[in-house]
């Protein structure tokens, strides 16, 4: 009962589940054995490159690194895995906030709902997804900002994000080709995209300076070893798009079309939609 009247305070929710999940996510952090991933990635921040390590970009490593100089504790180390999904949390409901100014009930409920999810407390390890899905999700709001204000200076700090995003793995290059599809067919949109491109252009050229100078390990472990063996197959593909399905879920995407959700957030639609497109055109390669 206690937890329906919660319901009518969805701010008192919110604060509660964030108290609750945050403390659930220090003890994980904290109470889980290394993994043997784990164990590579504290090497790279032990022995840190300037621009790559064999399969990835660099910046699992600087940022390990970085926490190493604190400490070498697992607690500290999984810090930014136990922060990120809080950090996107109050992203979403800030967006939110500026999307949908009336719906301020809902934009609590949405920052619980979402901290609730059990893969935002559970998921506490090191890993390169880390810095990947935050400067990502940064790079996707700045961009919404930029859109919604017409202010370059956002699209700055998208491309900058963007860039930092491409030093934590080749994935972020989904959501460049993302922008490019957005911005091309609009008015004045080339020289949005090539605001974008420059502040993302030197985080890029550093990661090829050292691939260049490196065999180019990481561009043939992700483009090529890792894919060796790789065949077409029909129950991959039906796997894949049910698993999109289970993303958005099918009573949200009902409710978005009734609601004409798929329009009036076009924007919003086109961040989520071009990268699992292009994941699903890849599957076919």
């Amino acid at each position: 009962m206690q937890s329906l009247a919660m319901l009518h305070h969805p701010k008192r929710l919110f604060i509660t589940l964030l108290a609750i999940t945050t403390l659930l996510k220090l003890w994980l952090a904290a109470a889980i054995p290394f993994t043997s991933d784990e164990a590579y990635f504290y090497q790279w921040g032990a022995h840190p490159d300037w621009g790559g390590f064999y399969d990835h970009p660099p910046m699992a490593g600087w940022w390990l690194w970085a926490l190493q100089q604190f400490s070498s504790h697992p607690l500290v180390l999984r810090l930014p895995a136990v922060l990120l999904w809080i950090a996107v949390t109050f992203g979403m409901m800030d967006l939110m906030r500026r999307m949908q100014p009336l719906e301020e009930r809902r934009r609590w409920l949405l920052g619980s709902v979402f901290l609730a999810l059990p893969f935002t407390w559970a998921l506490n390890l090191i890993t390169t997804d880390t810095p990947l899905i935050l400067f990502l999700f940064f790079s996707g709001y700045a961009f919404l900002r930029a859109e919604r204000e017409d202010d370059l200076r956002w699209h700055a700090a998208a491309g900058m994000l963007l860039g930092l995003a491409l030093l934590s793995k080749y994935f972020a290059g989904l959501l460049a080709i993302t922008y490019a599809f957005y911005l091309l067919p609009r008015r004045g949109g080339l020289k949005r995209l090539l605001v974008v491109a420059l502040c993302a252009l030197p985080f890029m050229l550093l990661n090829l300076a050292w691939n260049s100078t490196h065999c180019w390990n990481n561009i043939l472990f992700n483009l090529m070893n890792r894919n060796q063996g790789a065949r077409v197959s029909p129950a991959h593909i039906v796997t894949y798009l049910l698993m999109m399905v289970y993303l958005v879920t099918p009573w949200t995407a009902v409710a978005l079309w009734r609601a004409g959700g798929w329009r009036q957030y076009g924007r919003l639609v086109t961040l989520f939609a071009v990268p699992f497109v292009l994941f699903l055109l890849l599957s076919l390669a």
